[in-house]
């Protein structure tokens, strides 16, 4: 399992092993990947780094999202490892507002396995005309702040350097 290199050493040997996974081409717009253990049922999102797909985790029969990077610069071997090394610290965190991991790998590419947030996000809401409510706002507001609060205070110190309303997902219950 990657963890996060303690020196430059090891940095230099992740990046060497990822190296030796690279080579995978991106999955191209409109087609979906071939992820051993998972059907992969249509693509969900797509952003400047990634794209995520809506899948079913066929041993244990759930849904899932997951998480691949996009081809170009963000799939040379030191954003893989940056990405496995990302999957590592947020499957550490355990909060009633932050994605449960359930798996990570590099099949074909590296991929997140995280579970499937079934309201959707804020971007895709507003986009929609959907407006909240002060008190919703508030809620929405509190839930995010408590998450990070929980993350930063991490002995891994988890950052999240990309908080937008494309990233801030709903359950099927409405938290985030």
């Amino acid at each position: 399992m990657l963890r996060a290199p303690a020196t430059v050493a090891e940095l230099a040997s992740q990046l060497i092993q990822a190296a030796r996974l690279a080579g995978s081409a991106a999955v191209a717009p409109g087609s979906l990947p071939d992820i051993p253990g998972y059907v992969v049922e249509a693509e969900i999102a797509r952003g400047g780094m990634g794209v995520v797909y809506r899948a079913r985790h066929l041993r244990l029969n759930r849904p899932a999202a997951i998480k691949m990077i996009l081809g170009g610069s963000y799939h040379d071997p030191t954003a893989r490892v940056r990405f496995l090394i990302e999957a590592e610290a947020v499957a550490a965190l355990d909060h009633p507002h932050v994605v449960h991991v359930y798996d990570s790998g590099d099949d074909g590419g590296p991929f997140l396995v995280t579970e499937l947030c079934w309201g959707g996000s804020l971007a895709a809401m507003l986009s929609r005309g959907t407006r909240l409510s002060v008190a919703q706002a508030v809620r929405v507001g509190r839930q995010v702040a408590e998450a990070l609060a929980y993350a930063h205070a991490h002995p891994d110190g988890v950052v999240h350097r990309d908080i937008k309303p494309a990233n801030l997902l709903f359950d099927a219950e409405g938290g985030v």
